[in-house]
């Protein structure tokens, strides 16, 4: 199976380390552990109405979560 790099498990990867445990993870973005691993993984993509639940949940921006815009990068990301 060919793995997708399009920067969105990275991404996804990073807004994790930023909670303190998976299931608050999970609690925020409604995905549970499985899924979200297969999508930082890079193994599938969330589809449409996963990605909308996912950044309201975390509270960012689909263009920067999506496409890497790093304009819209969360402030509580910027270092």
């Amino acid at each position: 199976m060919k793995k997708i790099n399009n920067g969105l498990g990275d991404r996804l990867r990073e807004l994790r380390y930023m909670y303190g445990t998976q299931q608050q993870f999970e609690d925020v973005t409604g995905c549970n552990r499985m899924v979200m691993s297969r999508y930082i993984d890079g193994i599938a993509e969330p589809q449409f109405t996963s990605l909308v639940r996912i950044c309201i949940g975390l509270g960012v921006d689909a263009n920067w979560l999506v496409l890497g815009d790093e304009t819209r990068r969360p402030d509580f990301l910027r270092s």
